[in-house]
């Protein structure tokens, strides 16, 4: 039987969580060919050995742009269009990308089925504007075409798509921001490089976006010196820090070391820092209250100790894990509460709590990987019908 031929469609070749939805491709046994736009003047690089069709530049932070952008790209027919047709599955990472795969799906004459993959709610799909109101129409017309809907988070099913029409009945698959790892038993993380604080320190890593959440961090690191520092990696919106992450604009406690590699570097920079930052107020009250993000699990598999907020997806989580540090009324003063008041044994009883939980729920597996090429094999199958 000859391999699942999947044309993966996707909104920013640069962002790592892509090289892990190749990975989980290739090791479940699919042969992946790959197109898209980039958030960055840098030219594309293979994606899991594989060179994409790199389609050009969107921006950050400009969703209707980067949405005619892609709908003008959709109407050339170029190497695309023959991706598309030799598709066994057509796979769209994002909105965007949905509006163009249905355009080259059109254009190559075949019929792919096509799986809408959706791992944020952008804000302009939940306002009443008539930018919203027109955005899920779109989508509602697009998610009629789909053969099965990938999401990352409980929260995007039951506040979102369970509450839309022409979407609540589409098959739905339940794919985690986990750690991919190529063992179907992961290695125990590498002992910790950190010293026991002070200073105790805070990582935020992956997608940098959210800049209430840095400016709570700028005022923690200012109100306790010496006892809270921040450590920064990864990427920084454009749209948020047009100016970028520079040392000289940082305030003194918060440095940022520049990207990372996905996942080869997870051990070592989680082994440098005390606690996870996993709050998100990037689309407060919507899309942030709902998402699991990657550094959640990343921080998990690696025993750092998590801070999130009550109430949201990923309080709930960790609530339901009996792990972490949950943050809850006005944010700012419980956080220098809890720093105030860390010592030594307050810290080993967070982390030991943190090392009980089974490292299992944090990764992806060559299994996993397997059992969503046959879940994509099965979408094949039905499509024939």
């Amino acid at each position: 039987m000859s391999s699942l031929r999947i044309a993966y469609l996707v909104h920013n070749l640069h962002d790592p969580a892509v090289l892990r939805r190749v990975r989980m491709l290739q090791i479940g046994g699919a042969t992946v060919e790959i197109a898209g736009f980039r958030r960055s003047d840098t030219p594309a690089r293979p994606i899991g050995g594989v060179t994409p069709v790199d389609l050009g530049r969107t921006r950050d932070g400009g969703f209707p742009q980067r949405i005619a952008a892609i709908g003008l790209a959709g109407l050339r027919r170029d190497a695309v269009t023959e991706m598309v047709a030799r598709a066994d599955v057509v796979i769209a990472r994002s909105l965007e990308l949905m509006l163009y795969a249905a355009a080259q799906i059109r254009r190559s004459g075949k019929r792919p089925p096509l799986v809408y993959e959706c791992l944020d709610i952008h804000r302009f799909l939940v306002t009443r504007s008539p930018a919203g109101t027109a955005l899920r129409a779109v989508e509602t017309a697009l998610a009629r075409r789909a053969s099965l809907l990938i999401t990352s988070s409980p929260g995007f099913i039951r506040n979102y798509f369970s509450e839309r029409a022409g979407l609540r009945d589409l098959p739905v698959l339940l794919l985690e921001n986990q750690v991919l790892v190529d063992s179907d038993t992961p290695a125990p993380p590498p002992p910790p490089s950190v010293p026991v604080g002070p200073p105790w320190r805070i990582g935020w890593f992956g997608a940098l976006r959210d800049r209430k959440g840095f400016d709570i961090l700028a005022r923690l690191v200012q109100r306790l010196p010496g006892t809270v520092e921040v450590v920064m990696r990864g990427m920084p919106s454009e749209a948020v820090f047009p100016d970028g992450l520079a040392a000289e604009t940082l305030p003194p406690g918060i440095r940022y070391l520049g990207r990372y590699t996905y996942p080869d570097d997870l051990p070592a920079i989680y082994a440098d820092v005390h606690f996870t930052w996993a709050v998100d107020y990037f689309e407060e009250g919507l899309n942030s209250s709902w998402l699991l993000p990657n550094r959640l699990y990343e921080g998990g598999l690696n025993q750092s100790v998590p801070i999130a907020l009550k109430g949201l997806e990923t309080g709930r989580m960790l609530a339901a894990l009996d792990t972490g540090i949950i943050l809850s009324g006005d944010v700012e003063s419980a956080l220098a509460d809890v720093f105030t008041g860390m010592t030594a044994e307050r810290y080993a009883a967070l982390k030991a709590k943190a090392a009980a939980v089974s490292r299992a729920r944090f990764v992806t597996t060559p299994a996993d990987c397997r059992a969503l090429v046959d879940r994509l094999g099965e979408v094949k199958a039905r499509a024939r019908r």
